[in-house]
């Protein structure tokens, strides 16, 4: 079931690309700034953890978060730390679903005594990471990179950087991937997510922060007038409750409910709207030590005229919906024979390269058959090789830690 909705799921991107049905891409505001003012040095602060990573390579460790953290849309309570500079939020860590203030092949330099090191600090608001004294595998002569991760309580994300020997483009890519920045990705179960939105961050510089505030999009609307009224490219499923472009997280979950054919832009009077607001937002908390916990928003018939919820547009620039009447958008209907078409195709070619193969592989079969009979018998050696390999593994003794791992990029 799960090659089946990962093929209908290739085939919907490869209609997405022919169709051109827009993709709602602006997930995120990005701000550069220079300085880097909210940097708490966590080496010297005495509620920091540091992690059982000092000497791990290839490396994560798993981490429970004192609040529920939106990326993409999704609440989130767990994170895996890394030791090569990221963070991921799915069940496997990957390149497709990450948060990287710089992901690169970071290694405990030296052996005997490696410098590199890894904590974490816990606020009721917030959470900090931070990576001190990395050295890259291969390039460690250029110096030691420092920074940090900050995750805001409302969904706010900060990178701050305070020393980067080298640009980032200059990093080696061969054993691991180099990014700076986020990606979320189609959560597949136990398999790498498939990526729908990535933002890479350019110009990484020494003393300087890059701020990235949530929008909110077609997904944050709870109910089908919002939904509809928000933006053209969003469609309301009546039968999950929820509003989609079809190309976000949820693109899994409308395959599987039949959303592509059923969903619509005409709201019934049977829908009734649910009462959680979602029109209002609260600002990024500023204070990196902050011990009170902001107020959270709480249901409510009407939204306060001065307050916004988590994920709602940055006051600058000013978010519209995405309404132009010069373009219409192409129907579900259309849209979800076309998906039947290709599928069909995709089945068509696929029993005939297995055709074609079993052919082949006879044909094969025979060929040799008939060298064998007509050439005298020789001796030949095959050697097995056996590649043997180790992960870490180690233990946080600290409350908000569960186990370590290995990382595979």
């Amino acid at each position: 079931m799960s090659l089946l909705i990962y093929i209908y799921i290739i085939v919907l991107d490869l209609v997405v690309l022919l169709t051109g049905l827009p993709n709602e891409q602006d997930w995120y505001t990005v701000e550069k700034k220079q300085g880097i003012p909210d940097w708490v040095e966590l080496k010297e602060h005495d509620r920091s953890i540091r992690l059982n990573l000092t000497h791990q390579y290839m490396a994560y460790v798993n981490r429970s978060l004192p609040f529920e953290f939106p990326f993409y849309g999704e609440d989130f309570t767990n994170i895996k730390i890394t030791t090569q500079g990221f963070i991921c939020l799915s069940d496997i860590v990957s390149d497709t679903q990450y948060i990287g203030p710089l992901a690169a092949n970071f290694m405990p330099l030296p052996a005997a005594k490696p410098t590199q090191y890894i904590g974490v600090l816990y606020n009721s608001d917030s959470v900090i990471i931070q990576w001190g004294d990395m050295q890259l595998a291969k390039q460690s002569s250029v110096g030691m990179f420092n920074f940090q991760l900050r995750l805001d309580v409302l969904g706010g994300i900060r990178m701050l950087y305070k020393s980067v020997p080298i640009p980032v483009d200059q990093i080696e890519a061969d054993d691991h991937f180099v990014s700076a920045g986020i990606s979320g990705g189609h959560p597949m179960g136990q398999t790498v997510p498939i990526p729908y939105s990535t933002i890479s961050l350019t110009d990484v510089t020494p003393s300087s922060t890059y701020i990235l505030k949530p929008r909110a999009t077609c997904i944050d609307q709870k109910d089908c007038t919002s939904c509809i009224s928000w933006s053209s490219m969003c469609g309301w499923c009546e039968d999950i409750q929820q509003c989609s472009t079809g190309q976000d997280r949820l693109k899994n979950k409308w395959l599987q409910n039949a959303c592509f054919s059923s969903a619509t832009r005409h709201c019934t009077p049977t829908t009734v709207p649910p009462i959680y607001n979602t029109s209002a937002s609260y600002p990024m908390s500023t204070s990196p030590l902050s011990e009170t916990l902001p107020p959270r928003p709480t249901p409510a018939l009407t939204a306060p005229k001065d307050n916004a919820t988590r994920g709602a547009p940055d006051p600058t620039p000013t978010h519209q919906p995405h309404d132009d009447g010069n373009k219409s958008a192409i129907s579900l209907p259309v849209i979800y024979v076309i998906l039947i078409v290709a599928s069909s195709l995709s089945f068509f070619f696929v029993v005939a390269a297995f055709i074609i193969l079993v052919w082949h592989k006879r044909r094969v079969s025979l060929l040799r058959a008939t060298l064998i009979s007509s050439q005298p018998e020789t001796n030949n050696l095959i050697s097995d090789g056996v590649s043997n390999g180790h992960d870490h593994n180690g233990h946080d003794n600290h409350h908000h830690g569960d186990h370590n791992g290995s990382v595979k990029c």
